[in-house]
Order: structure tokens, then C-alpha cells, then sequence
């Protein structure tokens, strides 16, 4: 993903510089940390409200889609159903070795995991 195919603002109310850079840089995983009622979900939809349909993925762990959907009805004209990742109830099987193991904790290949399920 380059900077110039995204609509984000940087200023003067836009994302903060390490969003900002790490769009340009591309390819990347967020992780947004935070108690509850804190504007998380509110964060990423917005981010990715900012950048080109069909290039981001979002894991829900809490919530259903059609939650999302019916929470924030205009994210439906940026995020189709399909990359969407219902993670709620997703179990990884058990490793079979600490490598494997080792392995699993690694947060890409917990994501493709989770998205070829």
C-alpha cells in the first residue's frame, strides 16, 4: 500500500506520524491495544475508512460483523463482509512441538491462519 493510493489526512486533525509513516512504508499489521470504550474499533475502522477498498483486513474478536455493520453503518461501503475476520471463536490446533509452537505466536502466521479458516 502506498501513501499516494490512501486518503488519510495527516493534518490537522489526522492520524498520528506512526500511522502516518507506517502507510507509506505498506504492508504492515496494527495491533490497537486499549480498556474498553476507548475508541479502538472507532480508530481502525477510520484508518481503514482512509485507504483503499479491498486492502485491509479487520479481526474482530469481540463482536459479530454484523454488529459492525449495524454499529457503523457507513464502514459498509469500505469493508466488504468477506474481509472481515470473526476471530471470536477461531481456535488454532494444539502445536505439536515448542518449534510449531514458537511458530504459532508469530502474528503473521497467526493471520493467515485465522483467514484460511
Amino acid at each position: 500500500m502506498l501513501l499516494k493510493e490512501c486518503f488519510i489526512k495527516r493534518e490537522p486533525f489526522g492520524f498520528p506520524d506512526e500511522i502516518f509513516n507506517a502507510l507509506k512504508k505498506g504492508h504492515f499489521s496494527l495491533v490497537i491495544k486499549g480498556n474498553a470504550g476507548t475508541g479502538k474499533t472507532t480508530l481502525a475502522l477510520e484508518i481503514i475508512r482512509g485507504l483503499p477498498k479491498g486492502s485491509s483486513l479487520y479481526l474482530t474478536t469481540r463482536v459479530l460483523p454484523e454488529q459492525l455493520y449495524s454499529q457503523f453503518p457507513w464502514i459498509k461501503e469500505h469493508i466488504d463482509k468477506k474481509m472481515i475476520i470473526d476471530a471470536r471463536q477461531t481456535r488454532i490446533p494444539m502445536a505439536k512441538s515448542t518449534f510449531e509452537n514458537i511458530q504459532a505466536r508469530n502474528i503473521t502466521i497467526f493471520l493467515k491462519e485465522l483467514h484460511q479458516r
